[in-house]
């Protein structure tokens, strides 16, 4: 196993986990607004759920990119005198990077297909999430998929007189009732 792909492994896994990082500062960023909304005794609605499949996935990614870690140091410290055991750790390193990646992606793509509905709260009439502002008065009609798998919010557009702009989220009851019971459910 050549020294050079371990260390551009390595890099890459680095790589990885700072572009994980930014995700993961850019979910709290917004988070964090919303839950200055928390102190204020308004209501908000927070997915469990998602928030715990997050957590658990940048756990894991955290666990891969150590181990990662630990291996390249034991690479380097036996790269010379063990060609065989440096072979295997090397192979091992690969594995533990690619599976470092999948669970990456996975996080990414989850944080931003459920990041609508991941904390809303309502403040004044106003809808809001981490990545929209909804007037109630705006909304034209809520509803719900064939199969229930997401919620439909359409809403007038501020910025461009009669566009009609739609937020998708991925449908949960709790959520729903939320809506429902702030008035929001038209």
């Amino acid at each position: 196993m050549n020294s050079g792909m371990i260390i551009s492994g390595f890099v890459l896994a680095t790589v990885v986990a700072i572009i994980v990082g930014l995700f993961v500062f850019s979910t709290y960023r917004s988070i964090k607004q919303i839950y200055a909304f928390k102190k204020q005794g308004l209501p908000i609605f927070e997915d469990k759920k998602v928030f715990k499949t997050l957590l658990a996935l940048l756990i894991v990614i955290c666990l891969f990119y150590i181990a990662a870690l630990i291996l390249f140091i034991v690479y380097e410290c036996i790269k010379d005198s063990h060609e065989d055991a440096s072979k295997i750790v090397g192979y091992i390193f690969e594995c533990l990077f690619l599976i470092e990646i999948v669970f990456a992606i996975a996080y990414i793509l989850v944080s931003q297909k459920q990041a609508n509905a991941l904390i809303i709260a309502i403040k004044n009439n106003t809808l809001i999430s981490s990545s929209d502002i909804i007037d109630r008065n705006s909304i034209t009609k809520i509803s719900e998929s064939n199969h229930r798998k997401y919620l439909y919010i359409d809403y007038r557009d501020k910025e461009i007189t009669g566009n009609i702009k739609r937020m998708k989220v991925i449908y949960s009851w709790q959520l729903k009732d939320f809506l429902n019971d702030n008035g929001f459910w038209k």
